[in-house]
């Protein structure tokens, strides 16, 4: 997140995230499970995207950040990197990339990873209606109930 929040808008080029589903997952290996890299570039590019806005409730406002002077809002990929595997071998899409990144204020960002089942079924289902378009053009043949399960909510 620290990461992502220093990137300066002026430094980035956005050709980077130009079919960035379609590159092969980059595994860092690792002897507790697998773990696969991301780029924080594609992060900063979905929240500059966003306008530095919380995608599940525009009107959430945090605070400014001091290296970016905007709102502050996390990156937060909605089919988890942990999918990674699976999404690609029946897909061949990276999850890593700007269409599955969104933006989301701190108290959403957690909301989603600890809330409740009610509170993480209401996020999936608004912010899963938001992508679910952008995830058909890329070639993710997703359902609801397949994030859903994601997350482990029904």
């Amino acid at each position: 997140i620290e990461t992502v929040d220093s990137i300066k808008e002026e430094d980035i080029n956005e050709n980077i995230a130009k079919d960035a589903h379609k590159i092969v997952p980059n595994e860092i290996k690792r002897k507790t499970g697998r773990k696969f890299k991301i780029n924080p570039l594609l992060g900063k590019i979905a929240i500059s995207k966003a306008n530095y806005l919380c995608e599940f409730a525009k009107e959430h406002e945090t605070f400014r950040s001091k290296r970016t002077g905007k709102n502050f809002v996390e990156g937060h990929h909605l089919v988890p990197v942990s999918k990674q595997i699976e999404i690609w071998e029946q897909f061949s899409v990276n999850v890593d990339c700007v269409e599955n990144i969104i933006s989301l204020c701190p108290n959403c960002h957690r909301a989603i990873h600890y809330g409740d089942n009610e509170t993480k079924n209401k996020m999936i289902e608004k912010l899963f209606e938001i992508r679910k378009e952008i995830y058909r053009k890329i070639g993710l043949e997703l359902s609801l109930d397949d994030i859903k399960k994601m997350y482990g909510v029904k």
